[in-house]
């Protein structure tokens, strides 16, 4: 009977903890939300995404990845960047962009500040981490031109 008596009660103690952690969660994710998401307001990790919240604004400007001299001969112009970045040759040994691999990624590897593949981009300044991480997931889910 004691034993009997143990175990019902470490049950409801269980039963009892378990209700006031679910009960405690004030932020939920939607079932239908990506993995990863949060389920929050986040851009998804497209190129066209990266292209205007990101090379646009941050990197492609005057006397940076833009013109005729880009810096690092990187141009990231919307009417290059694609072309200019995945699987294109770097002088750091590693692709640019290697599609399902930011770890081998020279652009993954510059916005966080990688020091073997030089100064952290963008000069002067860095990406949020949900700017990161859109390049990050994009890189990740194969790099694709969307």
């Amino acid at each position: 009977m004691k034993i009997f008596c143990k175990a019902t009660l470490k049950n409801a103690v269980v039963i009892a903890c378990s209700t006031l952690l679910m009960l405690a969660c004030e932020h939920t994710i939607p079932l239908d939300a990506p993995a990863g998401s949060g389920g929050g307001d986040e851009q998804s990790p497209t190129f066209s995404a990266l292209q205007s919240t990101i090379f646009n604004r941050k990197c492609a400007l005057s006397g940076c990845h833009i013109g005729s001299s880009p810096g690092g001969g990187l141009n990231l112009s919307a009417s290059r960047a694609f072309g200019q970045l995945v699987n294109a040759n770097s002088s750091y040994g590693v692709p640019r962009v290697t599609p399902n691999d930011a770890d081998n990624s020279v652009l993954y590897q510059k916005v966080i500040g990688n020091s073997r593949f030089g100064s952290r981009m963008p000069l002067g300044s860095s990406l949020s981490s949900t700017e990161v991480n859109l390049i990050l997931d994009w890189i990740n889910e194969g790099a694709p031109n969307n």
